[in-house]
């Protein structure tokens, strides 16, 4: 969904870093980054790399990290360090000066709690989105920071969602399952999504 929100913005989505001809899906945290599969994104000028389970270094403190399920860097390789572990193992991440955003996704029924921690970890990597909406010409193509999840909204966790819709640069996702990309990421409908630049816009929704 997400590779095919790029491609409507214009974007040419390739295959990188093939493992034996395949696809290689980075499904958990663990593992060096050159040992996956992730997509480019190339329009004009600009390139970008799209990663499963990266882990992104805060904004706040270099030496704290997360892995959003989701993550779109720029056109660097990932930074490699012996530091991280007691051992010499090494660990790869983004670092945040070339994270650009994140998505998490989620195969649950929608509830307050996991829609308020989302919150907490767009806080620790894209603290901007939780601040006044900016405007640049990049920043109005790249989707905000996103929770995707496949249950469906009750009523009362609709009013979370909307809340922090209105308050915050974020997009809260749910019905994929339901209503998958042909509609919320449609040519048509992807400008009501929030990006970098602005809040979610709620109208022809």
């Amino acid at each position: 969904m997400v590779v095919r929100y790029y491609e409507h913005r214009g974007y040419k989505a390739t295959v990188e870093n093939e493992q034996t001809g395949n696809f290689r899906f980075k499904c958990s945290p663990s593992g060096l980054l050159e040992n996956f599969s992730y997509m480019k994104l190339t329009k004009n000028d600009a390139t970008y790399h799209l990663y499963h389970n990266a882990s992104v270094q805060s904004a706040h403190d270099l030496e704290v990290f997360t892995t959003p399920d989701i993550v779109l860097a720029s056109d660097v390789k990932p930074t490699v360090t012996t530091d991280y572990y007691k051992t010499k193992k090494r660990f790869s991440y983004i670092p945040n000066t070339e994270f650009i955003t994140f998505c998490e996704a989620k195969h649950h029924t929608p509830f307050p709690e996991l829609i308020i921690n989302f919150i907490g970890t767009v806080n620790e990597l894209k603290p901007s989105c939780l601040q006044e909406e900016k405007e640049t010409k990049s920043d109005f193509e790249h989707i905000a920071p996103s929770l995707m999840m496949s249950g469906s909204l009750s009523k009362p966790t609709e009013k979370v969602a909307k809340s922090l819709e209105r308050r915050y640069i974020v997009n809260v996702l749910s019905d994929l399952f339901l209503e998958p990309y042909k509609t919320i990421f449609s040519v048509t409908r992807i400008h009501n999504l929030a990006t970098l630049a602005r809040k979610r816009i709620y109208e022809n929704l």
